[in-house]
């Protein structure tokens, strides 16, 4: 019995002395094989069909557009962490509701569902600019 005893203290404390410090860096090296992605949305309730032009940071580095729409949207990805995004909107036209305009920049890490990071409702602007490093 007390041999058993014994055996059973030693496979006890083998398992835990087992774990180590190295579990940590893998933990940390998973976390840093993270991927992210960034969605743009921009939508504008102008007066009349303006031209917005929006900039942007995609996969493929940064890019500008012109829109001739009152919305737009993009998806980008898969970026690593400590990125920054940054979405700037610029309009020549009358925004006349703050409730149905915005610009908004959302982020998803590892195919999670999307998260709000960065929002602009502001009406009467002619320049809108958001922006977002990944920190999680």
């Amino acid at each position: 019995m007390k041999i058993r005893f014994v055996f059973l203290l030693m496979t006890v404390s083998f398992f835990l002395l087992g774990c180590s410090s190295d579990d940590n860096d893998v933990i940390a090296q998973i976390e840093d094989n993270s991927r992210y992605y960034v969605k743009y949305e921009v939508s504008m309730a102008f007066k009349s069909s303006p031209d917005m032009e929006i900039t942007y940071l995609s996969d493929q580095g940064e890019k500008t557009i012109t829109v001739q729409s009152s919305e737009w949207e993009g998806t980008y990805g898969p970026f690593p962490k400590n990125t920054t995004f940054s979405i700037g909107v610029t309009t020549n036209g009358t925004i006349y509701s703050t409730r149905d305009s915005y610009v908004r920049l959302s982020v998803s890490k590892n195919q999670e569902p999307f998260v709000i990071k960065g929002e602009d409702r502001e009406t009467r602007k002619q320049f809108y600019l958001i922006t977002y490093k990944i920190d999680f």
